[in-house]
């Protein structure tokens, strides 16, 4: 069953109340099932415009916990505007359901400082029979 349901800044401290969408957000699921199939499916709607992204975490083997990265799909959602986000929340145990959770807040267009990596841990490379360049980690 789940256990917890978290917005989380970078260093790890929950937010409570309205969301920044301009800073880095982390969701954060806490599960007391000891299942060796335990996924999350996570549906995250702007009850404005309803539109919505669907996503399907696993926690790492042994782990009752999974955390991920949601700023970018917060200003996807939000048309540069403020709204109402409801975050629904259903726990799998393989393909079975075993229960679901589910939080309302608001998300505004507030900037805080954005924590991005050192570019200094990645490097840079150019493959010719590609139409892309990527970054990597070290």
């Amino acid at each position: 069953m789940i256990y917890k349901i978290d917005f989380q800044d970078k260093n790890g401290n929950i937010i409570s109340g309205a969301l920044p969408m301009y800073s880095d957000i982390f969701l954060y699921i806490k599960s007391n099932n000891v299942g060796a199939g335990l996924n999350f499916r996570v549906k995250l709607t702007n009850q404005t415009t309803n539109q919505y992204y669907n996503l399907k975490l696993y926690p790492k083997i042994g782990s009752l916990t999974v955390t991920t990265h949601i700023s970018t799909l917060l200003r996807y959602l939000s048309n540069l505007n403020n709204y109402s986000l409801y975050v629904e929340v259903s726990e799998y145990n393989d393909d079975t359901y075993v229960g679901g959770a589910s939080v309302q807040l608001d998300v505004y267009p507030r900037i805080y400082n954005s924590f991005l990596p050192e570019i200094s841990d990645y490097y840079y490379y150019y493959y010719s029979a590609s139409d892309f360049d990527k970054f990597s980690k070290i």
